[in-house]
């Protein structure tokens, strides 16, 4: 019984952490500076708390369409910092989607034999969450980016690790098929961000503070500089006009519904029904009451 309870504590422990730092994707219709070319290297992350990362700097350091990071063993790793690996190939190696990234043993860009390299995943097949930051530092969390689909199964990760200091990279195989990237820096960690209200909002926030001035500066003036008794029927501005409205509301209803009918019946083909009680309750008004005009 207890191991099942502490089971559960576990799973429930690891289920709130999962929701707490949320996955990551790179933000649609973002542009760089110039306001036109798109910006495939900011990337937003869901959560209790929105972060977004900010990697132009990973970007800035490629050469040609990669970054270059050497490895364990003097291996080279080219990846593209924000999307596919461009400027260098794996020659006779393909895998579904744009590699994402490529270690080679031997050769050199921009054509490499694929006897001396591998893709290691596809951006197609990317998955990015949030990381933990590092205790203690004051620093925002980083951000871990996994890729699979590459050459005999092989998989990889860039991890975007927040720390204090410049910029470096790192590379490593942790695995048969398995590699890591490592980023750090603080020119990686993420940042809080807020996003702007949408126009749903700001409509329906002017509108209720437009609605509060209304009614309260009308109340002042009809109590104050009209004297009128602070009672709903005579200091609420324009009382018996918003009385109307419940009644022309109704109306409007009913005469929409109404005309849909007989819309209905003309599409059909057939004699639409007689004039409703509303029409000839709006003719009777107009003439006066509807009664004799000679009584």
């Amino acid at each position: 019984m207890r191991v099942a309870a502490r089971s559960f504590v576990l799973l429930l422990a690891s289920s709130c952490s999962a929701q707490e730092l949320g996955s990551c994707a790179p933000v649609a219709g973002a542009l760089l500076p110039d306001g036109t070319t798109p910006d495939p290297c900011l990337f937003q992350c869901a959560g209790e708390t929105l972060h977004r990362f900010h990697l132009e700097p990973v970007a800035a350091s490629a050469t040609s369409g990669y970054v270059r990071v050497t490895g364990d063993q003097g291996k080279s790793y080219y990846f593209g910092a924000c999307g596919p690996v461009t400027g260098v190939t794996c020659v006779g190696t393909t895998v579904v989607g744009p590699p994402a990234a490529i270690q080679a043993w031997g050769g050199s860009p921009p054509k490499i034999d694929s006897d001396s390299c591998a893709i290691l995943g596809s951006t197609d097949n990317r998955n990015c969450s949030l990381s933990q930051s590092v205790a203690g530092s004051g620093l925002g969390p980083g951000m871990m980016c996994n890729y699979t689909g590459g050459t005999g199964g092989r998989s990889f990760a860039v991890h975007y690790k927040c720390n204090n200091g410049p910029m470096s990279l790192a590379a490593t195989q942790t695995g048969t098929s398995t590699y890591l990237i490592t980023v750090s820096g603080e020119e990686v960690c993420g940042v809080v961000y807020t996003p702007p209200l949408s126009w749903g909002s700001l409509t329906l926030i002017f509108f209720f503070v437009g609605a509060t001035l209304y009614v309260s500066a009308g109340v002042a003036y009809n109590v104050k500089v009209r004297e009128r008794k602070p009672t709903l029927a005579t200091a609420f501005p324009q009382y018996a006009y918003w009385k109307q409205l419940p009644g022309l509301v109704r109306d409007g209803c009913q005469l929409s519904y109404e005309e849909s009918v007989k819309a209905y019946y003309r599409f059909q083909g057939t004699a639409p029904p007689l004039d409703s009680s509303l029409k000839r309750r709006l003719q009777e008004d107009d003439d006066g009451g509807g009664g004799d005009p000679n009584t």
